[in-house]
Formats: structure tokens, C-alpha cells, sequence
């Protein structure tokens, strides 16, 4: 399946289960990073491959981001496609305690008519 055409379920998914193996937020320099040296990705980071991160996106916000990306960009048109949905796993990374996110990723599922995947799932 293309990366655009990806559902927000699946987003969800991928972004749900990256965020509870790595189980703390990708951090650097006092503050979130999309790919931390350490390896760790936030909930934005973890949908950008190796080969489409810049060192230069750090710092931006999503909106910053989803703009400096080549127009035609595949992961630019996801992005922009599931803005709200990944606004909302982008905060929950980035604002809550990791002890907090599974009640928090609940209501972000609920407000988009979702489900979580299961707490076992690969």
C-alpha cells in the first residue's frame, strides 16, 4: 500500500505501537526530537524513513515540517492528510508523562471514531 493512502487507523496503529515498545519520548537538547540520536522517534518521527529525515526538521513543529517538505512529497500528503490526528499523538508524546499516554491515546482514538490496537500486538 502507498504511503498516502495509508488510513488514519493505520496511522494510529503504527504510531500506538511504535510509542508503547519505546515506552519514553525521543528526546535531545531539552526538548522532542522527530529522530533522537539514541535512536528513539517520536510519534511524527516514527512515519519518516531514514532516507526522507533532514537533521533540519528538528525543532519544527508539525506545521513547519509538513512545509519544508517537497510539494509532491508522498510523506508530505500523509502528513497533511491526517493533520488533526497527528497533532493530537504529536502532544500526547510531547506534553504527557509516558505513564499517561495509554488513557490519552484512548480519547485521541475516540475523538477520530478509532480503535486502539491491542496492548499485544506486534
Amino acid at each position: 500500500m502507498s504511503l498516502v493512502a495509508r488510513t488514519q487507523q493505520e496511522i494510529l496503529d503504527q504510531v500506538v505501537m511504535h510509542l508503547r515498545r519505546q515506552q519514553r519520548r525521543a528526546s535531545g537538547h531539552q526538548r522532542c526530537m522527530y529522530h533522537a540520536s539514541n535512536g528513539d522517534m517520536c510519534a511524527i518521527g516514527c512515519l519518516i524513513d531514514k532516507e526522507d529525515y533532514d537533521a533540519t526538521y528538528e525543532g519544527l513543529s508539525l506545521s513547519r515540517l509538513i512545509d519544508r517538505m517537497p510539494f509532491f512529497h508522498p510523506l508530505r500528503r500523509l502528513l497533511l492528510r491526517h493533520f488533526s490526528l497527528l497533532k493530537k499523538l504529536q502532544w500526547v508524546h510531547d506534553e504527557l508523562d509516558p505513564r499517561s499516554w495509554e488513557a490519552a491515546f484512548a480519547r485521541v482514538a475516540g475523538d477520530h471514531k478509532l480503535t486502539l490496537p491491542p496492548r499485544d500486538a506486534p
